[in-house]
């Protein structure tokens, strides 16, 4: 999702350095993207908040992009945690609370974010939850100036920073308010979280929903006369998990769309989901395990192998994006590398869930 544009004179001194290509994405107001987004539920939902079969989960995540083209690249850092809370037979509440920073290239250009969110889940039907969410927090952007050149810093050989700027900087650090709000469903014919050898029962589970964050689309400015909002970011998410019969198995497709700023991104991923084995139930020697591995595919740009490792509470994700776009070089990776860290209390593999 991120985009160019050399509209004023901080991004195009940006572009012809070629040290912060997609910085200006930032400067424009779009949100980092994730090859791993239902590892952080909140990210894509609000409603997605505290809906887990357990009583709270602490998540982790680290993502790099474009080290090669941009001397350090960008780099984030996000963690989650969430509850729920009020269990009721027909519906029960989330609580959540994500933190992420951004950084991007040699001029430290970040982003930090902190928000709280809180959901609703009913009951409907024998099989599903309707979920509702809210949530909202602050957004600190901050730019390094003494990092920065600008195009009439140049000499006609090289970036000269005893020249002056031409530019009038009247912020370096930005303070915004931020809300958003979601809606999401999950159905599913099992009452555990599917994490055991039940899946050769032919387990089935969906969860879907759509989301928006930036509602206030505030305005903001670095340069002086260069006013710019924070778009808008609408996003549709769906998962599944198909059991397959007979074995210990499972598929997992799914699905990210999100728009946000004249961007689109399309995220397609495809996994199996193999039970290693599960939590014994006559000592605490095994734990329960599960392997998941795959493929994603964003639109138009990458290729995106994962794999998953889960152990008892415990489970770690990997991912890289394989760059297929003209941003690609011979010789030059310029992929993305991404982890995630999850902790699950109490363990999946013994607990019963509400959730499917």
């Amino acid at each position: 999702m991120k985009r160019v544009n050399v509209k004023v004179s901080l991004i195009h001194m940006v572009f012809i350095n070629g040290m912060l290509l997609g910085l200006s994405g930032l400067l424009q107001g779009q949100d980092i993207h994730t090859s791993r987004w239902w590892e952080i539920p909140m990210w894509v939902n609000y409603s997605e908040a505290g809906k887990f079969g357990g009583n709270y989960r602490l998540i982790m995540g680290y993502r790099t992009q474009w080290n090669t083209l941009m001397g350090k690249g960008y780099r984030t850092m996000t963690a989650m945690f969430d509850m729920p809370w009020g269990k009721e037979k027909e519906g029960f509440g989330g609580l959540g609370l994500l933190i992420s920073r951004d950084e991007a290239g040699v001029v430290n250009f970040s982003k930090l974010v902190v928000n709280v969110g809180i959901s609703y889940h009913v009951k409907v039907g024998e099989e599903g939850y309707l979920s509702g969410g809210l949530g909202g927090g602050a957004m600190e952007y901050n730019l390094d100036m003494d990092r920065v050149l600008f195009d009439s810093q140049f000499d006609g050989k090289v970036f000269n920073g005893s020249l002056p700027s031409g530019e009038t900087i009247e912020n370096n650090r930005i303070w915004l308010g931020d809300v958003g709000a979601g809606l999401s469903y999950r159905w599913g014919n099992d009452e555990r979280m599917m994490v055991a050898s039940n899946l050769n029962e032919g387990s089935k589970m969906l969860d879907m929903g759509v989301a928006m964050y930036h509602a206030l689309r505030q305005r903001y400015h670095f340069l002086s006369g260069n006013t710019d909002h924070l778009s808008i970011r609408w996003v549709f998410h769906g998962l599944g998990l198909i059991g397959l019969r007979g074995t210990n198995a499972g598929l997992m497709p799914g699905l990210l769309f999100q728009y946000q700023a004249g961007a689109m991104e399309w995220v397609m991923v495809g996994r199996i989901r193999y039970i290693l084995n599960e939590q014994s139930k006559f000592s605490n020697y095994s734990k329960g395990a599960a392997l998941n591995f795959g493929v994603g595919y964003r639109l138009k740009e990458s290729i995106i192998p994962m794999f998953e490792l889960e152990t008892g509470s415990f489970s770690l994700g990997l991912s890289y994006d394989v760059v297929l776009s003209n941003l690609a070089t011979k010789g030059q990776p310029t992929g993305s590398f991404e982890f995630t860290l999850k902790y699950l209390n109490p363990n999946p593999f013994k607990s019963q869930s509400r959730f499917f």
